[in-house]
């Protein structure tokens, strides 16, 4: 089972940027702007992960991951930025972390960390081999930071 992730993201830059380098972690991505539009998504395509924003920034992705697991109960849930608040979504709805300086490594590491700590949930082991591999393969990519979004270009 290939990895296909759903990154929400009311921000235009920092969805762009997100999805740029997961594709270039060799990761297939669609970025939404907001929930409507990634429960329409959530409703006709399978993902294996869910990326949202700092929930402390948009506290309704919460409601959205709500949402999402209830639609698709294998799906994982990655917030970008802080390890949320408790109060606004549970732990047990977030699945792992992204920091907010952005790098393909940290990315894979990210991915790579959900998907062996929840390898229980289908294809988990296929999609942390997968998560290695493409580590092996893009290990010196370039950092991104939503600190400098406005002045940062992607190659």
């Amino acid at each position: 089972m290939s990895t296909i992730i759903l990154v929400f993201e009311p921000d235009q830059i920092q969805r762009e940027t997100m999805v740029a380098v997961l594709r270039q972690v060799g990761v297939p991505a669609i970025g939404v702007a907001n929930a409507p539009s990634a429960m329409g998504i959530l409703q006709g395509v399978m993902f294996n992960v869910l990326i949202l924003p700092s929930l402390a920034q948009y506290p309704e992705g919460a409601q959205l991951a709500r949402d999402a697991k209830s639609l698709q109960s294998g799906l994982l849930v990655l917030t970008t930025g802080d390890r949320g608040n408790p109060d606004i979504l549970p732990p047990s709805f977030v699945d792992g972390y992204i920091p907010s300086e952005l790098s393909t490594l940290a990315v894979q590491q990210a991915l790579g960390a959900v998907f062996r700590s929840c390898s229980k949930t289908q294809g988990g082991e296929a999609s942390a081999a997968r998560v290695r591999q493409l580590h092996r393969r893009h290990s010196d990519q370039p950092k991104f930071s939503y600190a400098a979004m406005g002045t940062t270009f992607i190659r």
